[in-house]
């Protein structure tokens, strides 16, 4: 707890201390630590979030304050060759899912090979976020969530992972880039986070995307896994998964105003090979837009859904593999249980203020709402340094 303490007290007081260091140009490193490229994540927050609905009487409520950080770094080898690892660690005990009860964890361990075959393809070997879709690029991870204008992720990227952090698989990962086009594809050992196949079958993912001079991109993205014998914590992909995902983004300037639309539809199934649970497919989609004024302020707003096939909430013939939705499925009283035949939409709304480029602090809400069970609510008040 105390060594935790005095890494946010350095990582918030970073920015000051740095501006009074002397300059890069003064400095004289050996060559070996100007490789050396250390990249820090921490965020501080406090929250109040209400267990099961916020009319119910009696419903359990809870308000604590909670830290985290990210503490990483890269090293390049070579002109072409470079290795990284990231660590995260926290309090733990947090009601949002934070990956910190088990003290501090290893989460990305890769080595990156850069401009292969006419400076065109990358390479990733290790660990790395799986890349299934384009939110991979803005979902919180642990510490970091100064690219996710809200804290918790959209419904599907909660249920891929956790509400709080990336799916982080092992394997190995090619980009290859030309002009506007990317096409992304990664071979894994599959929806777990760690070395652990029992199913011995790899995951695969290919995503193609276009990008025009950032201000419409669309992306398109497929995946394949097998993980039935694994037991997953929050993800509930522990199935044989066939997936597809379609995103379409719009950033456009007016004034003083930036406005950046998100948005992504997908469909799913989940096979538990069972014929008598044969409601296997699922949807997801996510619309968001935030808009920045004068780079300092922002307002965004978010509306994510998840949708079976099966909705009447009877709980049968849904298939044994089906991911369960939403904080209620965390935060249910043991009398109101979640059935997973019913569709979920998360309502978020944040309020940001950039005090400097790496440091954001914001106010978010959000809401879990269930077609039959009783809704999730939660209120953040969070400050991040990212350096």
């Amino acid at each position: 707890m105390k060594k935790t303490l005095i890494i946010l007290i350095l990582i918030i007081l970073y920015p000051v201390l740095s501006t009074a260091s002397d300059s890069e140009e003064s400095r004289s490193y050996p060559d070996w630590v100007k490789r050396f490229t250390p990249s820090l994540d921490g965020l501080v927050y406090g929250s109040f979030n209400s267990l099961g609905s916020p009319l119910k009487k009696g419903s359990t409520k809870h308000y604590h304050f909670n830290g985290a950080v990210n503490a990483g770094g890269e090293f390049q080898f070579s002109k072409n060759l470079y290795f990284g690892a990231m660590i995260h660690f926290g309090n733990g005990g947090d009601s949002y899912g934070f990956k910190t009860d088990d003290g501090v964890v290893v989460t990305d361990l890769y080595m990156r090979i850069e401009s292969v075959i006419f400076k065109k393809l990358n390479f990733t070997i290790g660990s790395f976020d799986m890349p299934f879709g384009e939110q991979t690029e803005v979902v919180t991870n642990n510490a970091s969530s100064i690219n996710n204008p809200f804290l918790v992720n959209s419904l599907f990227y909660s249920i891929l992972s956790s509400p709080t952090g990336t799916l982080n698989t092992v394997g190995i990962m090619g980009e290859f880039e030309l002009n506007h086009l990317k096409i992304t594809a990664s071979i894994s050992n599959g929806t777990g986070e760690g070395a652990a196949n029992p199913e011995e079958r790899f995951a695969s993912v290919l995503k193609i995307s276009y990008n025009y001079e950032n201000k419409l991109k669309f992306a398109i993205s497929g995946i394949f896994s097998d993980d039935r014998k694994n037991d997953l914590l929050y993800t509930g992909l522990a199935s044989k998964l066939l997936g597809g995902l379609f995103d379409f983004h719009w950033n456009f300037h007016s004034g003083k105003f930036d406005f950046n639309l998100r948005n992504y539809i997908s469909i799913f199934r989940f096979d538990d090979e069972n014929k008598i649970t044969n409601k296997e497919i699922f949807y997801a989609g996510m619309s968001q837009i935030k808009i920045t004024w004068n780079k300092k302020f922002y307002l965004a707003f978010r509306g994510s859904f998840w949708r079976p096939e099966d909705t009447d909430g009877d709980g049968n013939n849904i298939t044994s593999s089906a991911p369960c939705a939403g904080y209620g499925c965390v935060w249910s009283e043991s009398a109101d249980l979640i059935q997973k035949d019913q569709m979920v939409i998360r309502y978020q709304a944040a309020l940001g203020y950039y005090y400097a480029k790496n440091i954001l602090f914001k106010i978010t809400a959000f809401t879990d709402h269930y077609q039959y069970s009783s809704d999730a609510f939660s209120f953040v008040f969070s400050g991040t340094v990212n350096y």
